[in-house]
Order: structure tokens, then C-alpha cells, then sequence
């Protein structure tokens, strides 16, 4: 029984680990309401930049909105020859071809016209089609389960190439041209051979070469990467070739980070080679041939929408496209990846609930205000985090531990609650102490301190909305420049000046302007008769300044605007914001 419960143990130890996992990129899987099948095998962007993607149950075109399905359809000659689709490629004359598991297809980009073909090898027509591929001349090659071919569009006929019968009745899987002119081909059961340009052979690569030796006769792709370096991927591991030194390099599960061996596609994105494999996408840095993964599929992080990669693609605009065999093509670029997911919560096994106001410490630390856990931790470099409660005793909603406002300083964290108190959070202790109580409760949803060394404190309340302390002393009340008292009601956000004035954010009373040294205070808000005092709406919820000094005032109900002494620009819904209440 008790190896048992060791065994169970380690068992979690491992589930434990795998939820840890994060990967650096999200891939959008939008796209895929419309496709004609979810199995994506290869993907293909036209000389008119159409994207077509090659599924197990037709073809689609996609032009950035919607999808165009092309299938086979019984007593039309002019319609595919099979919807199960292998692979698309495009000739000189802008023709696209189609391979299926039952004959080539090549369609008229103009007069988007099908002619069906059967290619002939050796005096025998073969129609499984595994590859094409259109060479640097614009010559098109065709890879089949018997052998290689190439299409003469002189005389639209196909010529066959044995190799002096190496290929014969051989399934070829991928043809790949480098840069120096020499080709590639692939095999299912003969690894690879090196041609030069009138299909001389000039080496051959399998798992029985006795010097260059790859570590699998079944290739699945073959690609040349910016610094010339030809990589073979196969159903076991990568492998590196380097003709000036006569090695291959291998790489699998047991000698690098490649933790699956069953490699499907390649491509180089963002200066790396990508590895499509069974499990998910690997990343390849050429110059250290460091291998980490990058995107995957399990129950925690499901960054790709299934884990099976088979197909790639990079188009014009460097958006990376991605094949999967059960879960349709994701993509990913410069906007799809802006934002990464951290979730400080999953390694300590909690619920935060909602995550409030954040403050930076340098040089790679967040202290989180969240709703009933108190104060949260969250290194966002090494993923460690901590949380702090103010009152241990207490694990319920609507108590103390719900923090509305964090501020750091000096190594230590000021704390608003729900309360109406304010605590100061000592980081080397990580010990609160109380600084003050207000005798009404109410959330305290903001905390500065400017130049002078004034500490502001604004929250949702009429009589202490703001309040300032002058040497840890509470000045109340706010006198204006005759002396008289003042009040501001409802402050969510606060920002100084440069010139020291105060920028204060109300939830009803629109935007303030407090000039400290003068005691006056002017007001913007969407009612103001002068348009330079008017406002977009009166809820305010955030003031930031931007790297080259922009202030930006969102609001709940009105979008975004800049400021600087008066409104410059409004931006809303109709400028392009997803939503007005920010």
C-alpha cells in the first residue's frame, strides 16, 4: 500500500508540472468556422495572396474573410478529382496545382477552370500524390507513392526520373531545391538523396550510409534555413547536414530538447527554425541549437487548438499559419502575439478572483491588488509568486484581504482595502501594519505621493473621496486659496504633473485639475458649457502618462482621450475601440 501511494505521488508530481507549463505564444484559432474540414495537410499563399488551405475533405481559399470550397463532384470533369488534398503549389504561368490521394489537379487562377491529370512514371499511371513543389526555373515537380515526375508545359506531359532506378516504385515525399541549385528528395523508405540540377545523383543519406548517416529513412521535410544550413525532419528526430565537413547532426528526445521525434514540417520565423511535430511546435535557434517548445496542446495551456502539427506557412505580411490534424490551421502574428498569458494563480493552487491594481517593483517584480486574497507577488521572470493576507483569520469574500489599491515605494507597499484603511506592507518582513483608519468604510482605490512628499489617497467617498497626509498627519479638511473647505467626491485615479499640479479622476464629478501650490481646482466634464472644460463623459476609471509624456484619460462610457489642458483627441468606438467603457 505504501508504494502505491508513492507511486501516486509521483504521479502527481508530473500533472503538477506539465499544468506549470507556460508557452510564449498564443495562437489564434478564429478562423476555423467555415473551413471544409479541421484536418489542415498543407497550407499555400497564391501569387494574388489568397491563402489555400489543403484538408482531408476538399480545398479552401481564403481571402481574409470567408472561404471558397473546392471539391470533387460526381459527373463534373471540371471539379477536383478527390477532396482528400495532399498538396498545392503554383507553376510560372500562375496555375495552381493540386495533389489528392487520387490525381493531380491544376486550376486556372484566371478563370479559376480545373483540369484533371494522371501522372505517368515509368509507363504507369500513379494518382497518389504526396508532394509538389515548383523549383527555382519555375519547373513543377511532382512526388507520388511510385516515383518522381516533372510536368513539361511545352507539350502538357510528365517525365519521370529514376535516379538510375533508385525511384523506382519509391514513394517520394518531399523535392526541395537550395540555394546552390542542388535538389533534395525525400523518401517514405529511402531517406534522402542529393541531385545536382539535370538530376544527377550526387549522395545518398539514410540510416545505412556509413559516414553521413541520418537518423530515419522516412522524411517528412526538408528545408534551408537564412545561413544556408540544410535540416532533414523525419518520423524520427531532425537531422542537421553539413556537406563542408561530410556530418549530419541529429537531433531527437534523447540527445536534445526535441521531446518528439515525429517531425512533420519546417520552417524558419522570427530568426528560428520551427519544428511542426505529433506534440506540438519546437523552436530551433540556428546559432546555439538550443531547442525549447513553443506552442502546444495539453489541459493547461492549450496554445495551439490541437497538438498534431503537420503543415506551415509564412505569408507576405510574416503572419505564421499553422496546420493541425484534428483542430483546423491556427495563426499567429505581431498583433495576434502582443499579449502573453500569466496566471501568478496556478502556482500557488488558488483563486484570486479578480486581479485590481498592480505596482512595479524593479527589476522584475508585480505586487497585485486582488479581491480577497490580499496582496499578491508575482515575478513575471521566474514565475514565482506569493500572496499576503492582512488578516489571516479571515478567507471570505467582502473582508479585509480585498485590496483596491497598491502603491510601492522604498520597499514597502501601501495598501488600500475596502475598508476605509490604509496599510503599509513591509517587503522584507511581509508583515502589515496599519497607517491609518477612516471612520466610515469605503474603498480606497488610489494612492500617490507627489514631489513635496504629500501622500494622496482618493477612493469612493463623498466627505473623504480625497485626502492628503502631511508627515503621516491627515489634513482635513482641503482648503482652497480663500481658505474655505473643499470636497471632491469619488476619485478612482490619480497622476501628477510635471508641474506638479494633480490630475484626479472621479467616477461622477468628470476630470479635476488641482493645482496644489495655487489651491485652485478647474473641472472638466461632458456638461461644461466652454468646449475646452468639455469631456466625452464624466466616469473616470484610468490617468496614465505615456514614455513620451501623452496623457491618456479613459472613461466608462465615453472611450479614450488625450489631454493637456483641455481635450486634444477622442478616440471611441467609431475610431476603431472594441468598446466605449473602458
Amino acid at each position: 500500500m505504501r508504494y502505491l501511494f508513492t507511486l501516486a505521488i509521483i504521479c502527481f508530481s508530473f500533472i503538477l508540472q506539465a499544468e506549470k507549463t507556460r508557452y510564449p505564444y498564443i495562437f489564434n484559432s478564429d478562423l476555423n468556422e467555415g473551413i471544409s474540414q479541421l484536418s489542415v495537410m498543407d497550407i499555400f499563399q497564391d501569387s494574388k495572396g489568397y491563402l489555400w488551405f489543403a484538408t482531408k475533405n476538399g480545398l479552401n481559399r481564403f481571402n481574409g474573410k470567408e472561404y471558397i470550397i473546392y471539391r470533387r463532384e460526381d459527373g463534373n470533369e471540371q471539379s477536383l478529382s478527390n477532396n482528400s488534398i495532399t498538396s498545392i503549389a503554383e507553376d510560372r504561368n500562375g496555375n495552381l496545382w493540386i495533389g489528392t490521394g487520387n490525381g493531380l489537379n491544376r486550376i486556372d487562377l484566371n478563370t479559376n477552370r480545373i483540369k484533371r491529370y494522371s501522372v505517368e512514371i515509368n509507363g504507369s499511371i500513379t494518382n497518389s500524390i504526396a508532394t509538389i513543389y515548383t523549383d527555382h526555373s519555375g519547373h513543377l515537380w511532382i512526388g507520388t507513392w511510385n516515383g518522381l515526375s516533372r510536368y513539361n508545359s511545352d507539350n502538357d506531359s510528365f517525365e519521370s526520373f529514376s535516379l538510375d532506378g533508385e525511384l523506382d516504385n519509391t514513394a517520394v515525399a518531399t523535392i526541395f531545391e537550395d540555394s546552390t541549385g542542388k535538389f533534395w528528395i525525400g523518401t517514405r523508405n529511402k531517406g534522402v538523396f542529393l541531385c545536382d540540377n539535370q538530376m544527377n545523383l550526387i549522395s545518398h543519406f539514410s540510416t545505412e550510409t556509413k559516414n553521413m548517416r541520418i537518423n530515419n529513412n522516412d522524411i517528412t521535410s526538408i528545408y534551408e534555413d537564412a545561413k544556408k544550413q540544410i535540416w532533414i525532419g523525419s518520423k524520427y528526430g531532425l537531422n542537421k547536414v553539413d556537406l563542408r565537413n561530410n556530418e549530419i547532426l541529429p537531433f531527437t528526445s534523447e540527445n536534445s530538447k526535441l521531446a518528439n521525434n515525429s517531425v512533420r514540417c519546417l520552417i524558419e520565423w522570427q530568426n528560428k527554425l520551427l519544428i511542426g511535430t505529433f506534440d506540438g511546435i519546437y523552436s530551433l535557434d540556428p546559432t546555439t541549437e538550443r531547442i525549447v517548445k513553443m506552442a502546444g496542446y495539453d489541459d493547461m495551456n492549450k496554445s495551439l487548438s490541437h497538438y498534431s502539427v503537420y503543415a506551415f506557412c509564412v505569408d507576405r505580411d510574416e503572419t505564421l499559419w499553422v496546420g493541425t490534424f484534428a483542430g483546423g490551421v491556427n495563426y499567429l502574428n505581431k498583433f495576434t502575439s502582443r499579449f502573453v498569458f500569466h496566471k501568478p494563480e496556478e502556482e500557488l493552487n488558488i483563486r484570486t478572483g479578480i486581479y485590481g491594481a498592480i505596482t512595479y517593483e524593479s527589476p522584475s517584480k508585480l505586487w497585485i491588488a486582488t479581491e480577497g486574497y490580499g496582496l499578491l507577488s508575482y515575478n513575471y521572470q521566474t514565475d514565482e509568486s506569493h500572496y499576503y493576507l492582512v488578516d489571516p483569520s479571515s478567507r471570505f469574500a467582502f473582508n479585509t484581504n480585498i485590496i483596491k489599491s497598491v502603491f510601492y515605494e522604498d520597499g514597502t507597499v501601501w495598501c488600500g482595502t475596502t475598508k476605509g484603511e490604509i496599510y503599509k506592507f513591509d517587503i522584507k518582513t511581509g508583515k502589515f501594519s496599519l497607517y491609518h483608519r477612516y471612520p466610515v468604510e469605503y474603498s480606497i482605490y488610489s494612492i500617490i505621493r507627489d514631489h513635496k512628499g504629500i501622500l494622496w489617497v482618493g477612493g469612493a467617498s463623498t466627505e473623504y473621496g480625497l485626502t492628503c497626509f502631511v508627515d503621516d498627519k491627515l489634513v482635513k479638511p482641503l482648503t482652497n486659496n480663500v481658505d474655505e473647505p473643499f470636497y471632491i467626491s469619488n476619485i478612482r485615479c490619480m497622476l501628477e504633473n510635471e508641474d506638479g499640479t494633480l490630475l484626479l479622476g472621479s467616477t461622477v464629478e468628470g476630470l479635476l485639475h488641482l493645482d496644489t501650490n495655487k489651491k485652485q481646482l478647474t473641472k472638466y466634464t461632458n456638461e461644461a458649457s466652454v468646449e475646452k472644460y468639455r469631456i466625452p463623459n464624466n466616469y473616470i476609471s484610468a490617468i496614465t502618462r505615456t514614455q513620451s509624456g501623452d496623457i491618456w484619460v479613459s472613461t466608462y462610457g465615453g472611450g479614450i482621450f488625450q489631454f493637456d489642458q483641455g481635450i486634444r483627441r477622442v478616440m471611441t468606438a467609431k475610431q476603431g475601440l472594441l468598446d466605449n467603457n473602458i
